[in-house]
């Protein structure tokens, strides 16, 4: 591909789209990431910044090789830590590094949608006053798929995205398959914290203090592959736990004035599960319990400060994350 004929056809046209791969030992995965980001119809500028994080696979050179044989519109650029800094710090990297209008992040062992940015920027065209569009996914595990509960909607501001996320839950926390627009990051500094796992957590929290208008859509436009030793299934129990510890006390120390009840009780159902499934190996989840229960105290969430007793005193006799996890479908297929 000559990358420089390229940049030079398109150089009075504005980047739209970054989409920003994180690159870390995705061997198996990356081809199909890769050929995913090619395939998209989007007719805008677009290009795609694959981050190496000191990956010591082949991953790289399959996305040079394909690069390499790839004659479309699309601009690959890719960027290398000198080091492994984690997803965190790679999807930092690729952010600080964009000069799309809107910013899109993939992980490069899961794919998207031929038609994905295409279906995404057809409602930020629409209006282009809306800062976030979410689309809906599907789940694929060895044996079964299961797909999102994406629903068509308009969120008019603020406070119709902070009750989908925190009461409906119709908007996810992942990082991925959401197209915004880059300057709301940029200029709110909504980075993702390094060295957690399951770092989304923190990242949407302080995203949706920030969104004023959002669109979620009910397509599928994101395939994400549940995979044996990625970060999610892969991670020990104690280490998720410690960023547990960082992510629930960042949160609790950072609610928003007049908002405090709100995210104390759309938060409280994931952090009990969390706390079930990892305190046994992070007593230091202790204190972060106690801090929940001030905070629940202090604002008077009374339903929120009976979750938390409930489940600090079972998790002492009963093997909670079983039953939480059984709670918590029945929850979602109600909501």
């Amino acid at each position: 591909m000559n990358m420089k004929k390229q940049i030079y056809e398109y150089q009075d046209s504005i980047v739209m789209v970054s989409i920003i791969v994180p690159v870390y030992q995705v061997s198996a995965y990356i081809e199909d990431c890769i050929l995913s980001v090619m395939a998209q119809t989007y007719k805008g500028r677009m290009e795609c910044i694959i981050v190496n994080d000191a990956t010591n696979d082949d991953s790289i050179e399959i996305c040079e090789r394909l690069i390499h044989q790839y004659s479309g519109p699309i601009e690959f650029k890719i960027i290398s830590h000198e080091m492994n800094r984690g997803l965190s710090a790679a999807r930092n990297t690729g952010t600080d590094s964009a000069v799309g209008e809107y910013l899109y992040y993939l992980d490069s062992d899961d794919e998207i949608t031929p038609d994905c940015i295409d279906k995404l920027m057809s409602f930020a065209t629409e209006d282009c006053t809306i800062e976030m569009v979410q689309g809906n996914y599907v789940k694929i595990f060895d044996d079964h798929k299961e797909i999102g509960k994406s629903v068509n909607m308009q969120l008019g501001c603020n406070a119709d995205v902070r009750t989908q996320f925190l009461k409906y839950r119709r908007m996810s926390e992942f990082v991925w398959n959401k197209l915004l627009k880059r300057s709301v990051i940029v200029d709110n500094g909504i980075y993702n914290k390094e060295g957690l796992i399951c770092e989304d957590t923190l990242w949407t929290f302080h995203l949706i203090k920030h969104i004023s208008k959002a669109r979620l859509c009910e397509d599928v436009t994101y395939h994400y592959k549940v995979r044996p030793g990625s970060i999610i299934t892969g991670s020990g129990t104690r280490k998720r736990g410690l960023s547990y510890c960082v992510t629930y006390g960042e949160i609790l120390n950072g609610l928003t004035n007049g908002g405090e009840t709100e995210e104390l009780t759309g938060c409280v159902y994931n952090f009990s599960y969390k706390y079930a499934f990892c305190v046994g190996s992070t007593p230091e989840l202790e204190p972060v319990m106690k801090l929940y229960k001030s905070k629940a105290k202090r604002h008077k969430c009374f339903k929120v400060l009976l979750i938390l007793s409930v489940t600090s005193a079972l998790c002492r006799v009963v093997d909670l994350p079983p039953i939480y996890e059984k709670l918590n479908r029945i929850r979602l297929k109600l909501r």
